[in-house]
């Protein structure tokens, strides 16, 4: 061995170990920075169940508006349809009549040459 090797290691030791030292400190921060991030990421999650929650029961309560108003038009459209059936009804009926009518008048009436 020569000088220079032996001068040359407690230097390489030295720069190990704070190469060591350096991946224990980065670690730990690391290991802070995860923790600060999960509980950032619980308190979103959190938030947003909330927000969600808020909007599931808003949604609901449209819903049910949505529903009360196709039941009012459901009746609006059983009363038309009943108006309807009773105004053809009617119509047939005095196309029963128009046609007595004309015949009482081709038997009152001379005959048109």
């Amino acid at each position: 061995m020569s000088a220079d090797n032996l001068d040359t290691k407690p230097t390489l030791e030295t720069v190990l170990d704070r190469i060591n030292t350096l991946a224990k400190i980065f670690q730990q921060e690391m290991g802070k920075l995860y923790t600060q991030l999960n509980e950032e990421v619980s308190k979103l999650h959190t938030r947003l169940d909330e927000e969600l929650g808020k909007l599931h029961t808003r949604l609901d309560e449209e819903a049910g508006k949505v529903h009360a108003r196709f039941d009012e038009f459901d009746i609006r459209f059983d009363r038309l349809e009943s108006v309807a059936y009773k105004t053809r009804s009617e119509f047939v009926e005095f196309r029963g009549d128009f046609k007595e009518w004309r015949n009482q008048l081709k038997d009152v009436l001379p005959p048109v040459a």
